[in-house]
């Protein structure tokens, strides 16, 4: 679909507020209210009826000059303060029947009276201008025209009242002359007997007397048939005189038939007053031909409906030819158009015979023509750049260049042959930002190919209220967001080893906590995506030394000694040091470290708006799956406690001395022992703690997919005919479990 030339904007209408200014309708007078007596009333209630003008609270005083503030916190009209006159504005001079100018002397502004305005023009309530003087005039009201028998209305759009005549008939039987009467809008011979209507009871059927020189309507007391006319958009149901306007149109079940109001049976109804026009709208891609709704015949850009009978149809505008099912330019519009193509050159390009090799170059001729060209026509291949786009402008794919010749290219899909893809790295490859309407067409944007780890892709990023852009028939292909990066495991906790130097319990660390999983990625208003990553846990604890061992235990007996051999009482006796080596605490196991949150995946988004709006015709939007996060790491291995080394082993000793029997040279002597001693084994070492585990990291967050991403709900897309096909959304990385992404046509 294409366009050749961009229409230009017509200026309807508008309100100027401020110092010395009128209406366009030839009156003006600055709102503010200062609580005096307004000299020609409110700007506001001039324009419009008084019923649904703004309420006024104050007056506007206003006798000859500028604007200026005053106490009563409105705007003084008449007397200007120096420095704040415009010379040649708008201004209401006293008279508001007259147009004025203002005038600045020293800077003080005045208004100078320039003449009447328009009759007709309102000056107050019930009032309107009639040749420079305010006149009393009420427009609408009920009144006689000249033609007695029809029904008439006030109108003041001359200055003066006036009673224009409805068309519609007035009550049978009115008198309308001598011998005369109205019958059905026509004043006709009165005749003796006929039906009329009451005055006292217009729904009553009436008898003609038409003796007296002025006929007479005498009251039968039978109600007249339900649909009588009793007065001005009125009519009878059951006896009684009920409000009804007939003629009015109205919407009938079938969109197909023009309706109107008829009151012929004492109620409004809407009823067929004929096929609508051909062509009228009667659904989505359905119009009515011959009163019948036709569905399923879309009308592309660049055509208009047609109707054969009741079957519907379209042709191809002017300059246009039919192509598939839509329309294709008959031939490049070469003064408004600058030329691209792969391999074209640089510097001074943009023709048929040598167009510029990229869409910047292209960009920046329509840039120096001084608004002369405004389209881009690209020929088929791919163009691998960001662009940024202009307003005011249109791109345009499906073109074939054949050594200078360009030719709309007529085949399945012609969006596919020209392709804007983002250049490696780069993670938008359409900009719009501007205050205007562009347009696309016919062509496909492709984003960069290998996102980085957690890298996200927009198709278009459409930024700001002013931004207007228009899609026909363009495709958005989108590589898969960048996955998230794993966590590491965390450090290994060291073993313990030799003694401990300061026995403690011997108590094993605690286990670090575990860390969070990440929450959902944010987006920006500038169309950006970050995703999360998880958070990290804590180390475990380190073990404590092993408890203080226990010494050696000393066994105490009696027992015999071993005698030298000399009977005189020498006995072999030996002293040791006993029990004095217990064993040692050992040292205990470090705990480990935690793991390493995993990265969150990056997102991929066909379409993401802030604020702009975005016409999709036809064309498909087909983002990439999301990202997946990355997991969370594990805490790394703990240290163990190693046991203390044993003491050394304990000696026996025994502790002998002789026994003696008799006395003098009779005496003998023998080896007894007095105490022996035996040591317990040796001192055993205890084991010193085991380290605690660390904690396990969080997870990344999961990336989305989506067709098009609305920031803050601010911006609008109107989808056409085009297809969109999200892909599945990323996956939160595992460890401590991290948010997954979202996927849809839209957030």
């Amino acid at each position: 679909m294409r366009w050749s030339v961009l229409a230009p904007l017509s200026v309807v209408g508008f309100f100027v507020v401020g110092t010395g200014c009128t209406s366009l309708l030839g009156k003006f007078e600055v709102e503010g209210d200062d609580g005096g007596a307004d000299a020609t009333g409110d700007v506001i209630d001039e324009l419009y009826q008084d019923s649904t003008a703004p309420t006024d609270t104050g007056g506007d005083t206003g006798d000859s000059g500028g604007v200026r503030k005053d106490s009563g916190g409105g705007e003084t009209g008449m007397q200007g303060e120096a420095g704040e006159c415009t010379s040649g504005t708008m201004c209401t001079p006293t008279n508001p029947c007259h147009t004025g100018t203002t005038q600045c002397t020293n800077g003080v502004s005045s208004c100078k009276d320039t003449g009447n305005v328009s009759n007709g023009t309102k000056c107050g309530t019930n009032e309107v201008c009639d040749n420079g003087t305010c006149s009393p005039c009420t427009a609408g009201t009920t009144c006689t025209p000249t033609n007695v028998c029809h029904t008439g209305k006030t109108d003041c759009s001359t200055g003066v009242s006036v009673c224009t005549d409805t068309g519609m008939p007035g009550l049978n039987g009115t008198s309308c002359g001598t011998g005369q009467v109205c019958e059905s809008g026509t004043c006709t011979t009165c005749t003796n007997g006929a039906a009329c209507i009451p005055t006292a009871n217009p729904c009553d059927v009436g008898s003609l007397s038409c003796s007296g020189s002025t006929p007479s309507c005498t009251d039968t007391g039978t109600a007249a048939s339900n649909g009588t006319a009793c007065g001005t958009d009125m009519v009878c149901n059951g006896g009684q005189c009920v409000a009804c306007t007939a003629g009015g149109s109205c919407t009938l079940a079938n969109p197909c038939l023009a309706g109107t109001y008829d009151c012929s049976t004492g109620t409004q109804q809407c009823v067929s007053a004929g096929n609508a026009a051909d062509t009228t709208s009667c659904g989505t891609n359905a119009f009515c031909c011959g009163g019948t709704c036709d569905m399923g015949c879309p009308v592309p850009p660049n055509a208009v409906p047609t109707c054969s009978g009741t079957t519907c149809g379209y042709a191809c505008s002017s300059g246009y030819v039919a192509c598939n099912s839509g329309c294709l330019p008959s031939a490049p519009n070469t003064a408004a158009g600058v030329f691209v193509a792969p391999g074209g050159a640089g510097g001074a390009c943009g023709s048929e015979t040598q167009p510029c090799g990229t869409i910047a170059l292209g960009l920046a001729a329509i840039s120096s023509s001084a608004g002369t060209k405004n389209i881009i026509y690209l020929a088929n291949g791919t163009y691998t750049e960001q662009v940024t786009l202009p307003s005011g402008i249109t791109i345009q794919g499906g073109w074939l260049d054949t050594g200078g010749t360009w030719t709309a290219q007529c085949v399945a899909n012609p969006e596919t042959g020209a392709v804007i893809q983002a250049p490696a790295g780069t993670s938008t490859t359409i900009i719009a930002s501007y205050s205007g309407t562009s347009t696309l067409e016919t062509l496909t944007i492709a984003s960069m190919s290998s996102p980085a780890s957690g890298q996200s892709v927009f198709g278009i990023n459409a930024n700001g209220s002013g931004t207007n852009l228009v899609l026909d028939d363009v495709d958005i292909n989108m590589a898969a967001g960048g996955a998230g990066s794993p966590g590491g495991t965390g450090s290994a906790g060291t073993n313990g080893s030799g003694n401990c130097a300061t026995p403690s319990d011997g108590a094993n660390g605690g286990n670090g906590s575990n860390g969070t999983g990440a929450a959902a990625g944010t987006y920006t208003a500038a169309g950006g995506y970050a995703p999360s990553s998880g958070s990290m846990g804590t180390g475990g604890g380190n073990g404590d030394c092993g408890v203080a061992p226990a010494g050696q235990v000393c066994n105490v007996v009696n027992d015999n000694c071993v005698d030298d051999g000399s009977n005189t009482g020498t006995c072999i006796s030996s002293s040791y040091n006993c029990c004095n080596t217990p064993g040692h605490a050992g040292n205990p196991g470090t705990g480990s470290g935690p793991g390493t949150p995993g990265s969150g995946g990056g997102s991929s988004v066909a379409i993401f708006l802030s604020g702009a709006t975005v016409t999709l015709n036809g064309g498909k939007q087909n983002p990439g799956a999301g990202g997946n996060g990355g997991n969370g790491g594990a805490g790394g291995g703990a240290g163990t406690g190693n046991y203390g080394s044993a003491g050394g082993a304990g000696q026996v000793g025994t502790t002998c001395g002789p026994v003696c029997h008799g006395t003098g040279g009779n005496q003998i002597c023998d080896c007894t022992a007095s105490v022996k001693s035996t040591c317990s084994a040796a001192g055993a070492g205890t084991k010193g703690g085991n380290g605690g585990t660390g904690g396990t990291a969080g997870g990344g967050s999961g990336g989305d997919s989506y067709c098009w991403y609305i920031f803050g709900g601010s911006g609008t897309v109107t989808p056409n005919g085009n297809t969109c096909t999200p892909q599945s959304a990323g996956q939160g990385g595992g460890g401590v479990q991290g948010a997954n992404g979202n996927a849809g046509t839209h957030n």
